[in-house]
């Protein structure tokens, strides 16, 4: 399993037997011996059985070409299964580095797809999965830093996984997720008794009490050994998202079958990145993660899955998610006392988290100031029973109390573009009125020097450009000879028809169109995200 530690030997809690490390660093060794042994006699049968296949050698019959490409394919299996023990040994072994550089998404998944489809078994049929597999690639002007070699085997990885498991590949989905990309390999088949890929073992802390009846009193550590050889290259992808700064996320329910997303570190400025929000999940109950994913499906969330509370520590100190959704309930390791866990709450260090519970009524997700707490270690506590109306307002006011600026408090002035005076607020007023729930102040205002007058007396936060028609180029001119209006952050309801004339006016302009089509809640999320991305620390009226 995990370094110094054999899974297969017994040992008590807290304690190694002596010379265990040197034990297991030798079986590495011999592990390694043995899949270079292997290799050579592998290599000949691979050349042998080529050379047989070749028509210009002679012929074979029907019956012997196809025994000879059972053989292929047979000895291409073991050649795999062997490269797959040699790298998760010089894992184990700290002998595999990466070699970053910038990888364009679209070359990437333009060779993706070839890649895929060529890696089939030979002499068999095309796979029907390959006719209808699917690739969607939110922006093709994107690209991460990772190596090319270990996140294409990553991919791969992943996909031999599914049809491992019988589960009939999809499709890959690029997109942000928050602060990473994800690469989301799907399948509608569910992958059933699946051994978890993420799971960990703990190894006492230096000085820790054995025997203590802590049982996280521990540093929880990747497990390194899968539980199944069918489960290797899943967690070798594990492992190299590991080494990028990344993770691996395993989803696979009745209902919306099987995700694998690795995570990497999504480049700065990444489209997309900043309207998406990644949640991480703890739960190991199939109908409660369903019920989730159906409520989160469309919106600008993102789902992670962690299925135990081990699981749970190394997810998170890695993924640092917006909001964590915690189902204790369903945990086999759940520590059950009310104190053991806010003590495992604040060993991982979760800041924003919302308890689903069974017990015990709901708190109003629309209010400023939550009811008393069921426990201690909750941000917030949700009944299961109003889960699918309450998940993601409760999640839209959690995620609105980490961002950058007041959620509640701020003054915004919402001025009419010329021409617009007499049209109807293009606001909608369930937005307007959603505002009101974290005491925004929001003035509306028709000229631009009558909203010069009551920036400097109000002392806006932003201003938003009310309007279903891009505002002009001239319009926006005469808005920055006024200072005080632009020097504030502009939110425009439609994209700016001219964006590099507009940055020649070095005015902080932000696109906001989704505030249009999303739910109220979400809106005022959008727009709240939107005042905050341009000054990325909180805004001083006297400044």
């Amino acid at each position: 399993g995990a370094d110094g530690v054999d899974p297969r030997e017994t040992l008590p809690r807290g304690s190694m037997a002596p010379g265990s490390a040197l034990l297991w660093g030798a079986r590495r060794a011999w592990v390694l011996e043995l899949s270079h042994a292997l290799k050579t006699p592998i290599t000949t049968l691979l050349g042998l059985s080529t050379l047989l296949l070749d028509s210009r050698v002679g012929a074979l019959s029907d019956r012997q070409f196809r025994y000879v490409s059972l053989m292929r394919q047979a000895i291409r299996k073991l050649s795999a299964l062997v490269n797959l023990l040699l790298d998760w040994m010089r894992l184990e072994s700290d002998q595999i580095g990466l070699n970053l550089e910038r990888v364009p998404l679209q070359p990437l998944a333009d060779d993706l797809l070839p890649s895929f489809f060529h890696g089939q078994p030979e002499g068999t049929a095309q796979a029907p999965w390959v006719d209808s597999f699917t690739l969607s690639l939110t922006t093709t002007e994107g690209w991460v830093m990772a190596d090319p070699l270990r996140l294409r085997q990553c991919l791969h990885y992943g996909l031999g996984y599914l049809l491992a498991h019988s589960a009939t590949p999809g499709g890959l989905v690029i997109e942000p997720w928050g602060p990473w990309l994800g690469f989301t390999l799907w399948s509608s088949g569910v992958i059933a008794a699946a051994p978890e890929p993420l799971s960990s073992v703990e190894l006492p802390r230096e000085g820790s009490p054995e025997g203590s009846g802590d049982p996280f009193g521990t540093a929880a550590v990747p497990l390194a050994e899968p539980q199944s050889l069918e489960g290797l290259g899943l967690t070798l992808a594990r492992r190299f998202s590991h080494l990028h700064g990344g993770e691996l996320s395993l989803l696979s329910t009745p209902t919306w079958g099987s995700r694998i997303t690795l995570l990497l570190p999504a480049p700065p400025g990444l489209p997309g990145a900043e309207e998406t929000r990644l949640v991480l999940l703890a739960c190991a109950h199939d109908p409660m993660i369903d019920q989730v994913y159906r409520s989160l499906q469309g919106t600008a969330y993102r789902l992670a899955v962690a299925p135990s509370c081990q699981t749970l520590g190394a997810m998170q100190g890695r993924l640092v998610p917006a909001c964590t959704l915690v189902h204790w309930e369903s945990l086999p390791d759940d520590p059950i006392d009310a104190a053991a866990r806010l003590a495992l709450v604040q060993r991982f260090g979760i800041p924003r988290a919302v308890v689903l519970s069974s017990q015990g009524p709901a708190p109003d997700p629309g209010t400023a100031q939550d009811a008393p707490q069921k426990a201690p270690f909750a941000a917030k506590t949700l009944s299961l029973e109003t889960l699918a109306q309450g998940l993601r307002p409760a999640l839209d006011q959690v995620c609105l109390a980490a961002l950058p600026i007041p959620v509640a408090g701020l003054t915004v002035l919402l001025l009419r573009p010329t021409g617009a005076e007499n049209l109807p607020s293009a606001l909608p007023t369930s937005v307007q009125t959603w505002l009101q729930h974290y005491r925004c102040r929001l003035l509306q205002v028709d000229d631009l020097s009558q909203a010069s007058l009551l920036s400097r007396v109000w002392q806006p936060q932003a201003v938003i450009l009310d309007g279903a028609e891009p505002v002009s180029l001239a319009y926006l001119q005469a808005l920055a000879d006024y200072p005080d209006l632009a020097s504030l952050p502009l939110v425009t309801l439609v994209a700016p028809a001219n964006e590099a004339e507009t940055l020649a006016l070095g005015l902080s302009l932000v696109a906001c169109p989704e505030v249009l089509i999303q739910p109220p809640a979400q809106a005022v999320a959008s727009l709240l995200q939107a005042i905050a991305r341009p000054r990325p620390v909180t805004l001083d009226p006297l400044d």
